[in-house]
Parts: structure tokens; C-alpha cells; sequence
């Protein structure tokens, strides 16, 4: 598309331009019998719409060509270009004649890095040296990041237990797990005695479950009753070396005491 080529024709500055006033109105062929004439056509609404068409396209960077009647449209594929793709490639080109992109524009490079505008009018490359623009996943880890931040959390995550079987008797039964924390967590502990009572039968008298950390005279938690019974608890773990014990005490040294099955087990989580 272009303007005429034609005899008569003008230069721009002397073109028709339109009325400073008036109604607007729609055209009309006129009606002989209702008495109504037609619309004259005058050239400054020609030139108003020449002038739309011609702004769209060079806007799209095409150069007006009367041979090529399809240039309003590819204008308008060049133009909406991001609204078919959803994020467009970076267009340097179109990048200068919009004046630079806004700030938050998204686009991508060409090697399928996605970037955001932190300016606005930003006629930076993107991934050049000083330029206005900065990773769409700035502050996110990558894939490597978070794989390797695990796997070195991962290792950190320590367990351990022991489960130990008794006769039957009324003597005091306790054991201790060792461990050395890397760093200072949190264990999860979980303690539990089994009484191998036959069904419906119980420890002769009470005895009391008790769970200890590093050695210290109280117990961390405490419970007491002639049936099975078990303990998760959590304990803060300080670095280096660390015990947590565990007793089964019988109250009486009477009656027929059943074998027990008793259990401690650790799970440590590191603070960071």
C-alpha cells in the first residue's frame, strides 16, 4: 500500500486537513425521492485514514509499497506478534521503533532465555553488559541449584536405633545410641517397650519408660504403666557428640515379670 500516484496530488504539508467543526456523520449514495443528497467525499478524510493505515505499517517497520497490497496485514502479524507466542523473541528492530521496551515487558533471547525489563523505553540487549533487563527467574534456584542443595541436605539427615530383646524379670533394662551431629538439629526420637504378656494379661506392677539426653540426671520424658507403651518425642541437638538413652524399671521386684521387647530410634535434622 502507499499513497496516489496521480496528477494533482500534493505534498503533505499542503494537504486537505480536516474541519474544525462540525457533526460527524456516516456517508450516504443520497435518495432522489426522500430528497436527500449524497456525501461528498472531500480529500482530508482521505488523507485522515491513508494516514491511520500508513502510521500502522511503518510502526511494524515495512516500507510503504504500492505493489504489495497486503502490508496492513502483515503489519498487524508483526505487531501482535507477542499475543500469538505469548512471550515474543527480542526484537531490536522493534525494540526502536516503540521507543524501547516498558518496564516488566518479558521477551526471550535466542537461546531460549527469558528476560524482564526493568526500565521503561529500554532499548538495552538483553544479556548485554549494563543492560536494563534481568533474568524472568532472577532469585529462583535452578534446577542444578536445588538438586545440589538437596543432595547436600540430604546427607545431613542421619538415623539410627537399636531394639533389644529381654527375659522376663524385674530388673532395670537400658541401653544407649550414640551419635555425632554434624551440625546442630533436631532429633526426632521414638521410644517403646513391647510386653510379651500372654492376651489379656499384664506386667505383675507399674514400671516406667524413660527416654535421657547426653546423660542428663532428669529424664527427658517419663511415663509409667504395667501394659506396652512407647514415646515420639523431639529433643534440640547441639553439634558433635550426642547420647540418648533409654530404661524399662520395674516398680516391684514381685509376681511374674514378661519379657519385653525395647525399642529407641533417632531421626536428626539438621538446622540448616
Amino acid at each position: 500500500m502507499d499513497l496516489l500516484i496521480s496528477a494533482n496530488t500534493v505534498v503533505q504539508t499542503q494537504a486537505d486537513q480536516q474541519p474544525a467543526s462540525g457533526t460527524p456523520g456516516w456517508a450516504t449514495d443520497g435518495n432522489a425521492a426522500e430528497g436527500i443528497l449524497a456525501t461528498d467525499f472531500p480529500a482530508w478524510h482521505y488523507n485522515m485514514m491513508m494516514s491511520e493505515l500508513l502510521a500502522f505499517v511503518k510502526a511494524a517497520g515495512i516500507t510503504a509499497d504500492n505493489t504489495d497490497w497486503s502490508q496492513t496485514l502483515k503489519a498487524a502479524q508483526t505487531l501482535f506478534a507477542p499475543a500469538q507466542r505469548g512471550v515474543a523473541p527480542y526484537n531490536a528492530a522493534l525494540s526502536t521503533l516503540i521507543g524501547g521496551y516498558p518496564k516488566f515487558a518479558i521477551v526471550v533471547d535466542s537461546a531460549g532465555a527469558f528476560w524482564v525489563s526493568t526500565a521503561d523505553a529500554n532499548t538495552t540487549v538483553p544479556g548485554a553488559d549494563g543492560a536494563k533487563w534481568q533474568s524472568l527467574f532472577n532469585g529462583y534456584a535452578t534446577q542444578v541449584q536445588v538438586g545440589a542443595s538437596i543432595g547436600a541436605l540430604a546427607g545431613r539427615f542421619q538415623s539410627g536405633g537399636t531394639k533389644v530383646y529381654y527375659t522376663g524379670s524385674s530388673d532395670t533394662r537400658a541401653f544407649t545410641n550414640y551419635h555425632t551431629a554434624p551440625v546442630a538439629g533436631t532429633y526426632i526420637v521414638w521410644a517403646g517397650v513391647n510386653v510379651g504378656a500372654p492376651p489379656g494379661a499384664t506386667q505383675p506392677a507399674m514400671a516406667a519408660l524413660d527416654v535421657y539426653y547426653n546423660g542428663a540426671p532428669g529424664a527427658v520424658v517419663a511415663d509409667s504403666t504395667p501394659l506396652s507403651m512407647s514415646h515420639c518425642i523431639t529433643i534440640p541437638a547441639a553439634a558433635g557428640a550426642n547420647t540418648i538413652g533409654i530404661t524399662y524399671t520395674p516398680s516391684s521386684t514381685s509376681g511374674t515379670w514378661y519379657a519385653i521387647g525395647l525399642s529407641l530410634f533417632y531421626l536428626f535434622i539438621p538446622a540448616t
